[in-house]
C-alpha cells in the first residue's frame, strides 16, 4: 500500500492481526514540491523528439533495467509501459548529435487532480529512476 507512516502502520498491524500475514516494507517515498527551476546552460547537445513504435522495444527494455535497478517490480511488463506510453505520447527520446538515444524524457499521466512533473530517465545506469528538477522535501 502508499500511504503516509502512521497510516501505514496501522494498516499493517490491523492487516497482519486479521490475517496473520508477514508484513515486509519494500519502499519508503518522499513528496517533493518544486521551488525553483533551472535549466541547464549550455543546453546539452542534441535534442529531444517524440517516440514512435518503432522505439516500443527500446522504452520495454529501458523501463524494464531502470526498474530492477531500484528494486522495483517489473511485473507490470516494459511492453505494456512502452505501448501505453507512446499512445499517450509522454514520452520523448533525447538524442545525441549522432541521433542515438540518450536519456528518455517522461511526463506525467494527465490527470486533472493532480499536477506533475517531467522525469529523465538515463539507459545505463538507471539514476535511481530519474534526474529531477532541483526540489525541497514538502
Amino acid at each position: 500500500m502508499s500511504a503516509d507512516r502512521h497510516t501505514a502502520e496501522i494498516f499493517a498491524a490491523a492487516w497482519q492481526r486479521t490475517t496473520g500475514a508477514g508484513i515486509t516494507l519494500r519502499r519508503r517515498q518522499r513528496l517533493y514540491r518544486l521551488g525553483e527551476l533551472h535549466p541547464p546552460r549550455p543546453l546539452p547537445p542534441g535534442r529531444a523528439r517524440g517516440v514512435t513504435d518503432q522505439d516500443h522495444e527500446l522504452l520495454a527494455r529501458w523501463d524494464e533495467e531502470c526498474c530492477a535497478a531500484v528494486g522495483e517490480p517489473t511485473g507490470r511488463g516494459g511492453h505494456a509501459w512502452a505501448q501505453n506510453r507512446i499512445r499517450r505520447g509522454d514520452v520523448l527520446l533525447r538524442e545525441t548529435e549522432q541521433g542515438e538515444p540518450a536519456a528518455m524524457p517522461a511526463g506525467p499521466r494527465r490527470s486533472s487532480d493532480r499536477c506533475g512533473s517531467w522525469e529523465s530517465t538515463p539507459p545505463r545506469p538507471c539514476a535511481a529512476g530519474a534526474v529531477r528538477a532541483p526540489s525541497r522535501p514538502s
